[in-house]
């Protein structure tokens, strides 16, 4: 009989791609006729800021009922230390390399989960992520999994639909409040004309309503190059938005290079700014190239892709784990207790 699954997701109702991805991969478990759950520690809780019937059980119920020889934990790399208290096989899924290796803190008091003998792979959500944690930890599986987003909620919108809106994230507070405050003073002296721009913050919102804002939006501002995979990013350019953000780390694998600025280069990011606002409306065929490009990237992030990752994902784990046994299993034969 095949283990079942259980994906440990945080009790909180804020929007994270990372909590999303949690439901994403359960869904298309349990599709595949696969046992698979979300798991909260509180009875009754859900994730509700997007739309979804992921089957769902508490953190109690699933303890108790945990059978260490065939169930597998999927844990999130920012529980740190903590994964090792959990019982049994694990896999730990790693959708932001910086915060998984900040939860270790320094010094180092203890052995790195990634190394503990029950970890039996890690899933990686960009390649980024996923060639970083195959150098930090050689001997460990890590596998890289795609990501989807909704592209029925964020489709194309022209510029003859969008409003004179900047959205971006409460992410990276020092470039991101550099580089608003930079293009306000040049505004005051007349050098550019983003003040008749309404910037929207995207933050506590639903699914639906981020989609709606950046429908209207023809700018996307995303400064955080700390990402596991930009999914704010992603969702930007299948909307047509023309995305600023530096290029780092998994931030470029999701980016048209017209897009990319030199981490830290603010002024290089504002004076592209101030061009997409001095030609808006009236100049859409500037960039027509470049958002033809995002939408290309954002495409490939849908959901059979994802599936496809997923299912192979789990397939791998399945065989790393039958030999795992299939060796214990000899070892003890040949050193019978």
């Amino acid at each position: 009989m095949k283990g079942r699954i259980y994906y440990f997701c945080y009790d909180h109702n804020r929007p994270t791609g990372g909590q999303k991805h949690t439901y994403e991969h359960v869904d298309i478990l349990q599709a595949a006729g696969m046992e698979a759950f979300a798991v909260h520690r509180e009875p009754g809780f859900r994730l509700t800021w997007f739309e979804n019937d992921t089957p769902v059980k508490p953190l109690p119920e699933v303890i108790a009922d945990f059978q260490s020889v065939r169930d597998y934990w999927v844990l999130p790399e920012d529980l740190g230390p903590r994964i090792t208290a959990f019982p049994g096989r694990k896999v730990i899924f790693n959708k932001n390399l910086y915060h998984g290796f900040a939860s270790l803190r320094y010094p180092a008091t203890h052995g790195a989960p990634y190394l503990s003998s029950d970890v039996i792979a890690v899933l990686a959500v960009s390649e980024h992520n996923a060639a970083h944690l195959r150098f930090a930890y050689p001997g460990v599986e890590t596998i890289r999994v795609y990501s989807s987003i909704r592209h029925d909620l964020f489709r194309f919108h022209p510029w003859t639909e969008k409003k004179r809106r900047i959205v971006t994230i409460g992410k990276a507070h020092g470039p991101l409040l550099t580089m608003y405050h930079t293009l306000l003073g040049r505004a005051a002296a007349a050098l550019n004309s983003a003040a008749s721009f309404e910037w929207t913050l995207l933050e506590n919102l639903t699914e639906q309503e981020v989609a709606s804002a950046m429908g209207e939006a023809v700018i996307s501002i995303f400064m955080s190059i700390e990402e596991g995979l930009p999914r704010f990013v992603l969702e930007s350019l299948a909307s047509g938005c023309l995305v600023v953000a530096f290029d780092g780390g998994p931030v470029a694998e999701a980016l048209p290079s017209t897009s990319c600025f030199r981490p830290g280069d603010v002024m290089e990011a504002v004076q592209y700014i101030e061009r997409i606002c001095a030609d808006f409306p009236l100049r859409p065929q500037v960039y027509e190239a470049t958002v033809a490009e995002g939408i290309r990237i954002a495409g490939a992030f849908n959901r059979e892709r994802q599936k496809e990752s997923v299912l192979t994902a789990w397939k791998r784990i399945e065989e790393f784990a039958a030999a795992r046994l299939a060796m214990e299993s000899r070892e003890v034969a040949v050193y019978p207790g």
